[in-house]
């Protein structure tokens, strides 16, 4: 069950984080992405970044290919779309997912499936030198259907 938390907040962490100007949305539907953490020297900075290694991603219905870079993406130009659900246990543990015991709620693969979207976080940008101590995310909110919690 851990696994579905992870994906859960990693998404909601993304969507929630950007504070930049966002262009035409595009849904991914399929392949692998990451969530891409950089520190621009005073704050940390997130993007998408999809289909690197030549990996195949699904975008609006299309199957696209950036090669091995991969393409990078604003939080607010992606939206992550899955088709993977469960049912709510009625323990009151469960109570962030937002949804009633017993209701459905969606969540994304872990191992890696590319028939919905595979989500990663990308940190190769960051650099330990840049603080001291740990570095702790947050998730501050979610947003599902248009729902803020």
């Amino acid at each position: 069950m851990k696994k579905y938390i992870t994906s859960i907040l990693t998404i909601a962490i993304c969507f929630s984080w950007s504070t930049r100007e966002s262009n035409a949305q595009q849904t991914w539907t399929a392949g692998h992405g990451d969530i891409g953490v950089a520190y621009d020297g005073s704050d940390l900075e997130l993007e998408w970044h999809l289909g690197e290694d030549n990996e195949t991603v699904v975008l609006d219905g299309s199957n696209t290919n950036f090669g091995i870079p991969g393409q990078g993406f604003e939080t607010g130009d992606i939206i992550a779309e899955t088709s993977l659900s469960g049912s709510r246990n009625p323990n009151f543990d469960w109570d962030f997912l937002g949804v009633n015991g017993g209701e459905t709620f969606y969540t994304f693969p872990d191992p890696e499936d590319f028939s919905t979207p595979y989500i990663g976080f990308g940190t190769e940008e960051l650099t330990a030198a840049d603080w001291t101590g740990n570095l702790t995310l947050s998730l501050m909110n979610i947003t599902r259907s248009g729902v803020t919690n």
